[in-house]
């Protein structure tokens, strides 16, 4: 097993304190926005939904929705999760979007496409054993969560006792290490194993950007908007052809991050949205 750098940040990343509020300079981003066909990407615990205790309860707000339906109309748009491809999609329910689940190793779009890592699926094995080890190394720990979707394993810790979280981490992180095709990553408060090869949320958004057609194309202005280390790959990916957004959080302090414009949580986001409706319905007509 590997330990991938969270979230791919390099040098040229800068803190998130001295990113400028999108909300604030929404007359720079507007410009930004109508220099082509806007594709809106987007994360979903933390993003598009507020992070909740237990994953399993987390729901879309119904404003969101309403705006999410609005945007289909007017420009291509998907969400890219960490859950499960079923899971994000049956908790968002647009038939209209691309889904990406477990950070792109599943990919369905709105016509029937679908795409599954072919690491994923030799993986399979492992990601089973590795359930099966750490729900077992767990189970006298308070609070932990143990959610096994298809291509990943995540162990949200949230909900644990402080002084058990570094247990937890290092409990995954052994497991990890003594099966071949797994690597860790980590991100709010959960330790996730993934398929061990170079495929992310970066990768899976340059995907679906080459099946909607707008790679290298100058007619079009790619968004991706999260809010955590994994979805920092992505937000590199759209930070020279795009316009990358991060939602602000406290858990994760002043990390760096390839955004170029920020919000400060998922209210924010949809009055953002809200803005960004506007601009692509006139740019319809």
């Amino acid at each position: 097993m590997r330990e991938i750098s969270v979230g791919g940040v390099q040098p040229g990343a800068r803190p998130m304190s001295e990113v400028p509020d999108a909300l604030e300079q929404w007359d720079e981003l507007a410009a930004r926005l109508r220099r082509g066909r806007v594709v809106l990407l987007f994360d979903f615990d933390g993003t598009l939904a507020p992070i909740g205790d237990v994953p399993g309860e987390v729901a879309l707000p119904v404003r969101t929705r309403e705006v999410l339906e609005e945007l289909v109309r007017h420009c291509p748009a998907g969400v890219l999760s960490g859950r499960d491809l079923d899971d994000v999609r049956g908790r968002v329910g647009i038939g209209e979007l691309w889904y990406a689940g477990s950070h792109g190793f599943e990919i369905a779009g709105p016509a029937d496409q679908v795409f599954a890592h072919p690491a994923g699926e030799a993986a399979l094995g492992d990601l089973d054993e590795a359930q099966r080890r750490v729900s077992q190394s767990l189970s006298g720990v308070p609070g932990v969560l143990v959610d096994r979707k298809r291509f990943g394993l995540a162990v949200h810790y949230r909900m644990v006792e402080p002084g058990m979280a570094d247990h937890v981490v290092s409990v995954v992180r052994g497991v990890g290490a003594e099966l071949t095709h797994l690597r860790i990553t980590q991100g709010r408060l959960v330790a996730e194993l993934l398929p061990d090869v170079d495929w992310h949320k970066g990768r899976a958004l340059s995907w679906l950007l080459d099946e909607l057609g707008a790679v290298g194309e100058e007619g079009f202005v790619p968004v991706f908007v999260g809010d955590d280390f994994t979805d920092e790959d992505a937000l590199r990916v759209v930070s020279e052809i795009g316009v990358g957004v991060v939602v602000r959080s406290g858990e994760h302090g002043d990390r760096p991050t390839w955004a170029h414009y920020a919000v400060a949580g998922p209210e924010s986001l949809g009055a953002l949205l809200g803005r960004v409706v506007e601009l692509v319905r006139g740019s319809a007509r």
